[in-house]
């Protein structure tokens, strides 16, 4: 079951800070440098929004995982690694496992959305992906979580 949870405080070192109202924005995480470029990009755009040094960024983390070993795919890291960033960051994280086969994948997200949106009482704005300049890649998260799919702007 995909569950959100608020980390405990960063230690206030580069990360965005949370915006206290308004939609979210989730990032989904793999833990590796597209998505630290992707989070460092957010917290940029808002410092130059708002013109001042302390970026508002109403950010949140999604991280996909295997169920059975607890591995993120791809970066082949352990799910504790994104736990740490989320910490890191003091962002809320959403930890979606997947089981295999035995249910889509955009029925996972979706569940995980839903479990964060209760958790924060915040609607979700927007889906964010640091590997979204991957035409493949790109594509078919249009498809499949965009406006056609989930119905969010990615």
């Amino acid at each position: 079951e995909a569950t959100a949870e608020r980390s405990n405080g960063g230690d206030g070192d580069g990360g965005p800070k949370r915006a206290s109202g308004g939609s979210l924005k989730v990032l989904f995480n793999s833990t590796g440098k597209d998505s630290f470029l992707t989070i460092r990009s957010l917290a940029r755009s808002a410092a130059a929004a708002a013109s001042h040094a302390s970026p508002t960024v109403d950010l949140a983390i999604l991280t996909t995982f295997d169920a059975s070993t607890r591995t993120i795919a791809h970066q082949e890291t352990h799910v504790d690694v994104a736990v740490r960033q989320a910490a890191h960051l003091d962002v809320t994280l959403v930890g979606v496992p997947l089981h295999g086969r035995s249910e889509k994948y955009t029925d996972r997200i979706a569940r995980g959305l839903r479990a964060l949106t209760a958790h924060t009482g915040k609607p979700i704005g927007s889906l964010v992906f640091g590997d979204l300049h991957l035409e493949h890649i790109r594509g078919w998260r249009e498809d499949q979580l965009g406006l056609t799919g989930m119905g969010f702007t990615l």
